[in-house]
């Protein structure tokens, strides 16, 4: 297939020695950010002393991934506005949720991780099993950023994919090995502003020239020429597809609350009130600028139709093909650049956050010090401290799971349900009142998880499910009654596994909560009566 993106020999040149002199820059700024590194809370949680702008743009830098921006375009080019539900709406809502309801409870609490709040309330049984959830779930999303580095640095510097992923990942490494949590705040901060501005600069001058040199005629003109159904948020076809999209909401607005990156940018913040407003302000940018790459993918859609009839786009291509379509060379690279930043900096964010949790949670305590005095760390590279050697074995299960040969959405999707189905019910209940027994929470971290992965396996297995939803999928005629058995597996395969998962959790936890309560007061009866 003939490839639209590709830069001259000399562009190509000129982008791998900025890249180059970028890459170093960003690993000479985590270095100098660590130089005033000497303790575990400096190195995990930069002293829970962040300010209120670094904070925004470090949130920004975590959540604009791969899947906001060239995921973004090529879903809504390949199904519309449909395929924007998880991002950035779900997405970009959660934090905004997460900076109203749950961030200053967070903050107070003073945690470094939601194993800990688990630990309090559930025992060390609640702590292992957490751990065990979210440190190889989130392999997965690290994994999906190392995937997207490789595929831009194929595309453009026709290098191959594997190395791309290799490097990126050691950049990752460098960037934080000193600082930790500082270093990622201040390289998160540069990498999204280059992103940012990449990203502004495209969005400009594809609606200049698609609007003959008015921009907002190059938006009207791109929102007339597109079919309504393709604007259409919510799929109209069927009970199935709705609650599909109900699905990916879900997995996007709940499966990232108690995740341990959102976690350590509101432990990082140097008050209740910053982490609250942090969450509030980069959730509002998010959603705003993620209307960029909806546009975008609409244009794309209307501007490359003739290639696309032609069968010679891919969707992973569209985003590139545009920048080559409407920006010189120099813009263009500035965008590559950005693009590559955001990988990094969702990469570097995702590793310091599981770092904590091996670091904080999984490994033995470090021994306790004078009250006044610090542990005596010294971040060197000739003698690697615990928290480094934690970031080192997260980035190896990231390369893993970046080799495993699953896409970069499938990645995202699979991060963020696997959270949601485990540890959101068991948060809030640990977060919102006081659990009558550890086993409200671990049975929901375990049932959870067990009907959701049943689900999915099962969809795997046999393609009778999928023969059912289509043709059962709108209530068909003559209607199923609701006592046979048609009826009830016609309800098992149109709910998709998420919400499967997530309903499970919310009743074992009232199931349990019930039963335990039930037998307090069956005891207390007892003993009053003795």
């Amino acid at each position: 297939m003939e490839s639209f993106v590709s830069f001259s020999p000399l562009g190509s040149l000129a982008l791998a020695v900025v890249l180059t002199l970028y890459v170093s820059f960003l690993i000479a700024v985590g270095a100098f950010a660590g130089r005033n590194v000497h303790s575990s809370e400096e190195y995990l949680l930069a002293g829970r002393n962040v300010p209120l702008p670094p904070a925004i743009l470090s949130l920004l830098a975590t959540w604009f991934g791969s899947s906001a921006i060239l995921g973004t375009t090529q879903s809504t080019y390949s199904f519309g506005m449909s395929g924007t539900i998880l991002e950035p709406f779900a997405c970009g809502i959660t934090l905004i949720f997460c900076g109203a309801f749950f961030a200053k409870r967070l903050w107070n609490l003073g945690h470094a991780t939601i194993a800990d709040l688990f630990e309090e309330k559930l025992g060390p049984a609640g702590l292992w099993i957490s751990s065990a959830i979210q440190v190889p779930t989130f392999f997965f999303w690290i994994g999906a950023q190392y995937l997207s580095i490789g595929a831009l640095l194929e595309v453009y510097l026709e290098v191959p994919a594997w190395i791309g992923i290799l490097g990126s990942a050691g950049v990752t490494v460098m960037i934080l090995w000193n600082g930790g949590m500082w270093s990622v705040t201040w390289t998160d901060a540069i990498m999204v502003s280059i992103s940012l501005l990449g990203l502004i600069i495209l969005f400009f001058a594809t609606a200049n020239q698609l609007g003959h040199g008015n921009t907002i005629d190059g938006i009207t003109n791109v929102l007339e020429r597109t079919p309504q159904e393709r604007l259409q948020l919510l799929p109209q076809s069927s009970i199935a597809s709705l609650l599909g999209a109900f699905g990916i909401f879900l997995t996007g607005l709940l499966g990232n609350i108690p995740a341990q990156d959102l976690q350590q940018r509101i432990q990082s913040a140097r008050s209740a009130s910053i982490a609250k407003w942090s969450c509030i302000i980069s959730g509002g940018i998010y959603l705003v600028m993620g209307l960029i790459p909806i546009y975008l993918g609409l244009a794309a859609r209307l501007h490359l139709e003739k290639w696309d009839s032609d069968d010679r786009v891919r969707s992973d291509q569209v985003l590139p093909i545009l920048a080559s379509q409407f920006l010189s060379a120099p813009f263009g690279i500035l965008l590559v650049v950005g693009l590559v930043s955001l990988n990094l900096a969702a990469a570097g964010s995702s590793t310091i956050s599981q770092t904590t949790i091996l670091s904080n949670n999984v490994l033995p305590s470090n021994p306790p010090t004078a009250p006044g005095k610090t542990n005596g760390m010294t971040m060197s590279w000739l003698a690697p401290r615990r928290e480094q050697w934690c970031a080192f074995a997260v980035t190896a299960g990231s390369l893993i799971a970046a080799f495993s040969g699953q896409s970069v959405m499938g990645l995202l999707e699979l991060s963020l349900a696997s959270v949601l189905v485990s540890l959101f019910v068991p948060m809030c209940l640990c977060l919102f009142s006081t659990p009558s027994s550890p086993w409200s929470g671990i049975v929901p971290m375990i049932l959870g998880p067990t009907i959701w992965v049943t689900k999915l396996r099962w969809d795997g297995w046999t393609h009778f499910s999928d023969e059912l939803l289509t043709t059962h999928s709108n209530l068909p005629t003559p209607p199923i009654s609701w006592f046979t058995w048609r009826y009830w597996w016609h309800c098992y395969t149109i709910i998709p596994a998420e919400i499967q998962g997530l309903v499970a959790s919310i009743l074992a936890m009232f199931a349990v909560e019930a039963i335990v309560r039930g037998l307090r007061r069956r005891s207390n009866r007892s003993i009053n009566s003795i």
